[in-house]
This record gives structure tokens, C-alpha cells and sequence, in this order.
């Protein structure tokens, strides 16, 4: 009784939800073939893999191709010139045949009931949902590996049907979502917001759904179902580049809303982003004068005007003195230390 029970809700579930899982590739040869077999692997199969092949120069290529005749589930590939990883992203939504798409970095994989228990969730819960995100390892499958572990903003949002405008609240607090491999959403939706910002080189997955939610309803589940791997190549490890995507996150999304976002933000999640554009032009600001001095210094008059409110000002006026003072103090004790 119990087997015949799960077929039917198979069964449903394949009427009800059909996903192109989606993989931006460049330079990821030594990482394709996990990745691909963790799609494989999946106890709810997708209906296609889109693979963008992001102007390899490795052997990324020939091994789609590969791939393409042992793999359980169809391959669709494109190659294209290198054009970044939002850019990938958004040919893969654009050749997908499937109104879901769920994206997998190529350098990560997901684990068994990644789609099962999404599909599962939303069919359950709220069929309206329009993105749904998880939990995810980091490095290795352990408890104390939890992405989430610590995080109250993200303990708020697990396993809820959230409004966009409240989930939004609880991102720009902190990016608990951290990355597009555990990202599932609607591909019209997606394609409604004009897909990812391909300027952006980092954080990317923050702007969407940023935006995203502004149109749909989203959810965040609290299991881990995917693997995220952190490696000498991740451009997540780069502090100065997070503090200034999310810095030019919110400054489009600001100043720009019309023809960036193609939606609106209501006027609490404005001033949600406004707070945190001075926040993360402070963050920003720190790193490049971790690197350099007086270029920190520099950036730091330069980005004045992007503060307006009294507390961004305060905060930014304090942490620029200590810079100063802290220049003037290692000048000082280099010159007396050459006397």
C-alpha cells in the first residue's frame, strides 16, 4: 500500500512541476562529471540539463559531450564566448524547455532529495510559490557544516511560505542563501525580472532574488540538500568583491529601479537597502584599505555622497577618523623607527 502510495504522488508531482536543472560552466572539466552524476542521482529527476559552456578553455567541451551519452537525464549544452557567470545563467533560463529551473555550480553538487523534497514541499504547501531555496554543507556532510547554523535570520525564514516583501527583509539583514545551487524558481518569473544582472561578477544570486521576490512568494528549507565547495578558484572568498557587489546591488536597485529591476520595492525594503548600501560601502571601503591605504582613504571620500541617512553618517564618519588615525599612527612609528 505504502509503494503504490508514493507512485501516486510521483505521479502528481511530474504533472505538476517539470524543471530544467541548469549548470554554468567555465573551466569546470575536473568538476563535470560529479556534478552531472549528482543530477543523475536525484530521486525526482528533472526533465533536461542545460549545460552553458562559458568560453571554456579547458576540456569542458569534450566533456559535455561525454556526459551527453551515459547520462540517465537528456543534456542540452551551449557554448558561447566567455561573457561571466550571470551571462550563463541567463542563456540557460533562455534554452530551457521547462516552466522550473534549478541551477547547479558546476563545482558543487546536490544531494539525492534536493528536487524530490522541494517539489514536495511546494506541491504540499503552496502551489503559488514562486522561488524556493534549502539549507546547505559546506566542505563535507556534517552537522557543524550547516550553512545556516548560527543564523537567526535564517532560522526565521526555514520552512515557511514567506511574502517577498518579508523574505526580502530577512536577505538584506544577511545573504543567508549564499548561493544559486540551491535556488529553484519559476522560469517565467525569472524571465518577468529580466533574469540576472550580467555586470555582476559576485553575489549574484542576491540580486535576483532580491528582485525576484518582489513578484513571488518564497520559501526556504531547512534541510541541507546540497554540497558547496570552497577551493583556491571561488570568487565567494573575496571580501572586497562581496562588500561591493552588494554595494552596487542596492545602488541599482535604488537609483535605477525602473530600468534595472523592471519591479518596484515598497518603501520599507528601500529603506531596508538604503541602511545597507551605507553598510556595505563601509565594508567595501575597509577592504581596499586593508590592501591599500591611501587608496582606502581615497574611496572613501569618493563614496561619501552614496550615504545619506544621519546613523550612515555617524558610522561612516567614525570609521573613516579611525582609518586616518590609524595612517597617521603607522606613519608615525616608520618614520621614528628609519630616525
Amino acid at each position: 500500500m505504502r509503494r503504490r502510495s508514493l507512485k501516486w504522488q510521483s505521479k502528481v508531482w511530474s504533472n505538476s512541476m517539470e524543471i530544467s536543472a541548469v549548470i554554468p560552466c567555465y573551466n569546470g572539466e575536473k568538476f563535470l562529471e560529479q556534478a552531472v552524476a549528482s543530477i543523475n542521482n536525484q530521486t525526482y529527476l528533472p526533465k533536461e540539463i542545460v549545460i552553458v559552456n562559458d568560453g571554456s578553455t579547458d576540456g569542458s567541451e569534450s566533456t559535455i559531450e561525454r556526459l551527453k551519452a551515459t547520462s540517465r537525464v537528456k543534456i542540452k549544452s551551449v557554448n558561447q564566448v566567455n561573457r561571466g557567470v550571470s551571462a550563463a545563467r541567463n542563456v540557460g533560463i533562455a534554452h530551457a524547455s521547462y516552466d522550473w529551473v534549478a541551477f547547479l555550480d558546476v563545482d558543487d553538487i546536490w544531494l539525492p532529495t534536493m528536487l524530490e523534497s522541494k517539489v514536495n514541499y511546494v506541491c504540499q504547501q503552496d502551489t503559488s510559490v514562486g522561488v524556493i531555496c534549502c539549507n546547505y554543507y559546506v566542505d563535507r556532510i556534517d552537522e557543524s557544516c550547516k550553512k545556516h547554523n548560527g543564523s537567526e535570520n535564517a532560522r526565521k525564514a526555514h520552512d515557511r511560505v514567506m511574502t517577498g516583501s518579508d523574505f526580502q527583509a530577512l536577505i538584506l539583514k544577511e545573504n543567508f542563501i549564499g548561493t544559486a545551487t540551491t535556488m529553484m524558481f519559476s522560469r517565467q518569473l525569472a524571465l518577468q525580472i529580466g533574469g540576472f544582472d550580467s555586470f555582476m561578477k559576485h553575489s549574484e544570486e542576491f540580486d535576483f532574488i532580491l528582485r525576484i521576490a518582489c513578484i513571488a512568494k518564497v520559501a526556504v528549507l531547512s534541510e541541507p540538500l546540497a554540497l558547496k565547495f570552497h577551493h583556491g578558484e571561488n570568487l565567494s572568498d573575496d571580501k572586497e568583491l562581496y562588500f561591493y557587489s552588494h554595494y552596487f546591488s542596492c545602488k541599482k536597485n535604488l537609483m535605477y529601479e525602473k530600468e534595472y529591476t523592471k519591479v518596484f520595492f515598497n518603501e520599507k525594503i528601500r529603506r531596508l537597502m538604503r541602511r545597507d548600501l551605507e553598510n556595505f560601502v563601509i565594508g567595501y571601503c575597509n577592504q581596499v584599505y586593508e590592501k591599500n591605504q591611501i587608496r582606502g582613504l581615497l574611496y572613501y571620500i569618493r563614496h561619501f555622497f552614496d550615504v545619506r541617512t544621519i546613523d550612515g553618517h555617524k558610522s561612516y564618519s567614525f570609521s573613516f577618523l579611525k582609518k586616518i588615525l590609524r595612517t597617521a599612527s603607522f606613519n608615525f612609528i616608520k618614520k621614528k623607527n628609519v630616525a
